[in-house]
């Protein structure tokens, strides 16, 4: 009786269901939105988290991933479901899934997602002014030329050298406005080759003269589906952390992407990596986790912000390090395939 109190009075939704999803109970926070609700598959959905829990056989809990709900009185919230099996005093196996509402913590990620990007604005601003002054001194050189010129092959030669450095320009303050575009704009069906190529051309130029990076496109034409304001993000998140690791070393950043397959389903497969001093063993497992930093001024939101939207995409992020040589970021992004959707 004592323990079916706590049961009851603790605020997450817990279920307890056999390995098909069928709930045999669940507390009354639970009951106060799914009562009538047969399996807890129907509650989650998504299926990456479906078959996470029903294919775990281990003792340990299982961290399952995150996802959204919208309850029965049309409030959106965000949970972290977990998982572990048991076994009653009658040899019957079931599986205890607590889903914990976060959602005032992705209130706080979107808040601090504003604050880098303002961030990223203060340290491109050196880059801004740099170019752009080069830019108008070209322009009043190729004016001057064209003043001095009497030849009207040339003129028209110069006007269109000065007419390409003006497009150039535009491009770049679009490119950098997807950086401070609001993150609740609409998901677009992207080539993501382009889209990494726009987010270097912004990053080549603010980038430490001692780092050097290129990017490998083995995924020709591939189309993802994802809000470009927050890959943006993602990815300078990514780079920003390679450039900070190397320091004031000369180094390398690699971005890459390549076709993959999981579960028989298309994936985009993104690598960043860096040959920085790699990530202490003792701490890679927890790089992800909201709050946590090595950062004397560090947040510890910057990483956790790049895995809410590699999983809002749909995807999965993972890493990989050599302690005192190398790192590596891998994103795994669904691919659309013409006809399919995703």
């Amino acid at each position: 009786m004592y323990y079916k109190k706590i049961f009851d009075l603790l605020p997450d939704y817990i279920f307890i269901h056999d390995k098909d999803g069928y709930i045999k109970k669940m507390n009354n926070t639970s009951l106060k939105y799914f009562k009538g609700c047969e399996n807890i598959y129907t509650i989650i959905k998504e299926e990456r988290i479906i078959n996470k829990i029903y294919n775990h056989s281990s003792d340990l809990p299982l961290k399952a991933g995150e996802t959204s709900l919208i309850l029965p009185n049309r409030d959106k919230i965000v949970i972290n479901i977990t998982s572990r099996n048991f076994e009653t005093s009658f040899s019957k196996h079931y599986k205890l899934t607590i889903f914990k509402d976060i959602t005032h913590v992705k209130d706080v990620e979107k808040q601090f997602c504003i604050a880098q990007k303002q961030g990223a604005i203060g340290a491109m601003a050196a880059g801004f002014a740099h170019d752009f002054k080069n830019i108008l001194n070209n322009i009043k050189l190729y004016l001057r030329l064209i003043m001095q010129s009497g030849d009207l092959s040339q003129v028209s030669k110069y006007a269109g050298i000065i007419e390409n450095m003006i497009q150039d320009s535009n491009n770049f303050i679009r490119h950098v406005l997807n950086v401070t575009r609001d993150t609740s704009a609409n998901y677009e069906e992207v080539m993501i080759a382009e889209l990494i190529r726009e987010d270097l051309n912004i990053i080549e130029r603010i980038l430490p003269k001692n780092i050097n990076i290129d990017f490998i496109d083995m995924a020709k034409n591939a189309i993802v589906r994802l809000i470009r304001s927050r890959f943006t993000q993602v990815i300078f998140n990514l780079v920003l952390n390679s450039v900070e690791a190397i320091g004031q070393n000369s180094g390398d950043i690699l971005i890459s992407i390549e076709r993959t397959n999981i579960n028989e389903k298309p994936f985009v497969k993104l690598s960043i990596s860096d040959n920085g001093p790699g990530i202490p063993a003792n701490i890679i497992d927890r790089i992800f986790e909201m709050f946590f930093t090595t950062k004397p001024n560090g947040s510890g939101l910057g990483l956790s912000m790049v895995k809410m939207a590699i999983n809002d995409f749909g995807g999965y992020i993972s890493v990989e390090s050599q302690e005192g040589s190398s790192t590596t970021f891998k994103i795994f992004l669904p691919e659309v395939v013409y006809g399919e959707s995703v």
